[in-house]
């Protein structure tokens, strides 16, 4: 069964697919509502999920599309837990692709126009939740 929910910002709403297979995603869709503090670093917003403590399984990489949300981890075992969306190059790449600092997990992907997280300032409120009436 595939979930559809919702990425709002202040003054943007995203719509998000997850990804069906993914047992890291289910863990997200099980704990939706998340609402954080954006940073938006150039190619890539992230938020803080504390407590999303998510072994990884195997599926990690850093090269990703635009529109992809994941999942990400600190790779020096602090105890820090992000979402991401990628939409466009970031400087992890030199500016040439979707790549993110150290392996992610892909969890969704945002099915309407990436380009207006461009919008998005640091600091900006976001709230992803389950949109219970899209479900497929």
């Amino acid at each position: 069964m595939n979930f559809k929910g919702k990425i709002m910002f202040q003054h943007i709403c995203l719509d998000i697919e997850f990804e069906p297979e993914s047992k890291v995603a289910t863990y997200f869709i099980q704990a939706l509502p998340i609402t954080s503090k954006a940073n938006n670093i150039g190619g890539e917003i992230y938020f803080r999920v504390p407590g999303a403590d998510i072994e990884y399984d195997g599926t990690e990489t850093e090269e990703f599309q635009p529109g992809d949300v994941v999942y990400w981890r600190s790779p020096d075992g602090e105890k820090k837990f992000s979402i991401a969306l990628l939409y466009g190059n970031t400087s992890f790449s030199n500016w040439t692709s979707s790549r993110t600092s150290s392996p992610c997990i892909k969890i969704g992907r945002i099915t309407t126009d990436t380009n207006l997280l461009k919008t998005v300032t640091t600091n900006e409120s976001v709230t992803i939740s389950i949109d219970n009436s899209n479900i497929l």
